[in-house]
C-alpha cells in the first residue's frame, strides 16, 4: 500500500507530465496549422499581426520572432534567451528558454 503522501506526489507528477505533453502538442499543432494554411494576400500592403510581407502574400512570422501591428514591416526577433512559435502576434509570445526566467516579452 502506498501512503497518502506518496500517492499525492505520484498523481501531481502525473498531472504535470500530462500538462507539459499537452502544451508541447498544442505548439506543434499551431505550427502545423500555420504551415498548412494558404498564404494571406497582402491587402493595401499591410499584413496582420503575426505575419510579414513576402512578395504578394503575407506569411507567418518565423519561429523566435513576432509582429504585433498591422503593417508592411518585418517580424522582430525575440531576445536572445527567449523563443516563440511561428506566427506570433505579440512580444509576450516570446517566453524564456529553459534555464532563464523573466516576464514574457521582457528584455
Amino acid at each position: 500500500n502506498m501512503s497518502d503522501g506518496g500517492g499525492r506526489r505520484s498523481l501531481r507528477s502525473s498531472r504535470n507530465t500530462r500538462s507539459a505533453g499537452l502544451m508541447r502538442a498544442s505548439v506543434v499543432l499551431m505550427a502545423l496549422v500555420l504551415v498548412l494554411l494558404p498564404a494571406q494576400a497582402v491587402a493595401s500592403g499591410l499584413c496582420a499581426p503575426g505575419t510579414t510581407p513576402q512578395g504578394e502574400d503575407c506569411m507567418p512570422c518565423a519561429a523566435h520572432t513576432y509582429k504585433a501591428d498591422t503593417s508592411n514591416s518585418t517580424c522582430t526577433a525575440c531576445d536572445g534567451n527567449a523563443a516563440s512559435p511561428p506566427g506570433s502576434p505579440a512580444a509576450t509570445s516570446c517566453t524564456c528558454n529553459a534555464g532563464y526566467s523573466g516576464p514574457d516579452g521582457g528584455t
